[in-house]
Order: C-alpha cells, then sequence, then structure tokens
C-alpha cells in the first residue's frame, strides 16, 4: 500500500485498503455459504425450505456489523499511522465533558484524558443488554402475531411453533384480514 500512497495519495490508498480488508472479510460468509449450500443439498430436496437458510441470513447480519466496526477502527488506525486526521476530524477527538472516568495519561497522545475500565465498560453492556432484550423480544412476539395475522405462518408448516390459531383464523378466506379483501393491508402497515 505505501508505493499506492506515495504514488497516488492517501485517499486512494484507502479504497484499495478497504477493498484488500472487504475481499478478506468475504472469506468468511463465502465459506460459511457454501457449508450451507453443501448441507441444504443433502438434507432437503427443496433448499428454499431449510431453516439453514434464515441462520445464514443472522449470521449474515452481524457480519456486516462487524465488518464495519472492525473497517472503521483499522481505518481510524491507518489516519493516525499515516498522519493524515483532517482538521474536522481532529475537532470531534475531544474529549466530551459529560465524560466521566479516572484521569490517566494516554499513552497515544501523552495528554491526560479520562478513563474507564474494561469492568466498567462491561457492566455498561451488561445493562445496555438487560434493555434492549425486553425489546426484541417485544417486538420478534408483534411480528410472529403479524405473521400469523396475515396467513404467512400456516399450521403443518416447518414454523408450526409460532402458529397461534386465535390470530391465524381472522386469515383466513371470509374472515377479517382475508387476502382478498382490502382490511389484509391493514396488517402490512403495522
Amino acid at each position: 500500500m505505501d508505493w499506492i500512497r506515495d504514488y497516488y495519495g492517501d485517499e486512494i490508498a484507502l479504497y484499495f485498503e478497504w477493498m484488500n480488508a472487504f475481499l478478506y472479510w468475504m472469506l468468511i460468509p463465502g465459506c460459511l455459504g457454501l457449508i450451507i449450500r453443501i448441507i441444504n443439498t443433502l438434507l432437503y430436496e427443496d433448499t428454499n425450505q431449510s431453516p439453514f437458510n434464515a441462520v445464514f441470513s443472522i449470521l449474515m447480519t452481524y457480519w456486516g456489523a462487524l465488518f464495519s466496526i472492525n473497517w472503521k477502527r483499522h481505518e481510524r488506525g491507518l489516519r493516525v499511522l499515516w498522519d493524515n486526521l483532517f482538521y474536522s476530524e481532529r475537532q470531534f477527538e475531544q474529549i466530551r465533558e459529560d465524560f466521566v472516568g479516572v484521569p490517566m495519561i494516554n499513552p497515544v497522545t501523552e495528554k491526560i484524558e479520562p478513563y474507564f475500565s474494561e469492568t466498567q465498560r462491561q457492566v455498561k453492556y451488561l445493562i445496555s443488554t438487560l434493555v434492549c432484550l425486553p425489546c426484541f423480544v417485544v417486538i420478534f412476539v408483534f411480528l410472529v402475531a403479524c405473521y400469523n395475522i396475515t396467513g404467512v405462518i400456516l399450521p403443518g408448516g416447518s414454523h408450526d411453533i409460532f402458529h397461534i390459531p386465535a390470530l391465524a383464523d381472522m386469515a383466513a378466506p371470509g374472515a377479517i384480514f382475508d387476502a382478498e379483501s382490502n382490511m389484509a393491508y391493514v396488517t402490512s402497515i403495522g
């Protein structure tokens, strides 16, 4: 990357560095997708009915978040290494006034900055998880209810554990949320 950076500049080198990082990280979903494809081919006649497809989709969501976080960290490290922090970015590096921590000397900037220990961060992560988890459960229950009302989840299918007969009956032919009626659009709004 150094010769690209010397010839074309930091921004072009950063682009090529991003491409290298992206291709490196694509090995994970590529290998995982190949494994799931082989498993689906061996176990299921119709690979669209495989529950592994949903697992793969969820894992891809986490992969995307991890890649994004890792890239931001890597880019920031390159900018510091290349001494390429623009003035607008340096402005955001100021310590927030409401940040609480023990004053310590930062080994990079050699300035006294507040320090928040790993244990304190883990406690904050735990509290955040305990707050977010009930919200995710509520959203999940709401989505299952909507899928039952719209008739997406049917009895006897692979999603039988999520079938709620009282709600699914509302999507039956002639019922309030019948697919042929205009009321079927109400559930899609929610």
